[in-house]
């Protein structure tokens, strides 16, 4: 999974999402860009199954099919939830958190919350709940990751070396 994380990562840096978004648009239009991005999900998608169910290929191809999968996905969304606002915020929160989440899901999950997690039996309830245990983590994770970046840009910019004052002597 470590090579679908850093697409992801990488995607987010250099912001993909958004280009193939006007990339597509501008072949398109606007009118056709949604259905477009549904039509690359399912292409990706069928190919995995046919790559799986009729030539017998499980190696770990997923690194080339998450980027149109996801942005035939988020297309998808952002149609479904553009008017429902409380959604969009939700969403866009737990992608903000979500490698924060999976990166720490299984020391916490595993070893300290395990057996409370899975007294809730339902596998729905269980997510819910790791969910509302994890989220608090990975935004907080975000934050320190936001906060140790401005520190560092600034102390880049404050130009903090010291000066040798003999050398500006001599010139």
């Amino acid at each position: 999974w470590m090579p679908v994380v850093l697409i992801g990562s990488l995607a987010k840096r250099d912001r993909l999402m958004e280009r193939l978004d006007r990339l597509v648009q501008y072949a398109v239009g606007k009118k056709i860009k949604p259905w477009v991005a549904v039509a690359i999900a399912v292409v990706v998608l069928l190919i995995k199954v046919f790559m799986q169910a009729v030539l017998n290929i499980y190696s770990n191809l997923d690194s080339f099919f998450v980027l149109p999968l996801l942005y035939g996905t988020v297309s998808l969304s952002r149609g479904i939830y553009k008017r429902c606002h409380r959604i969009t915020k939700t969403l866009s929160l737990l992608g903000q958190c979500s490698l924060y989440m999976w990166l720490t899901h299984s020391v916490l999950n595993y070893a300290p919350i395990q057996n409370v997690l899975y007294r809730l039996r339902l596998p729905l309830l269980i997510l819910g709940a790791a969910l509302l245990v994890m989220l608090p983590v990975g935004y907080g994770l975000q934050k320190l990751e936001q906060f140790l970046k401005t520190a560092v840009q600034k102390l880049w910019k404050a130009d903090i070396r010291p000066h040798n004052t003999q050398q500006n002597e001599k010139v």
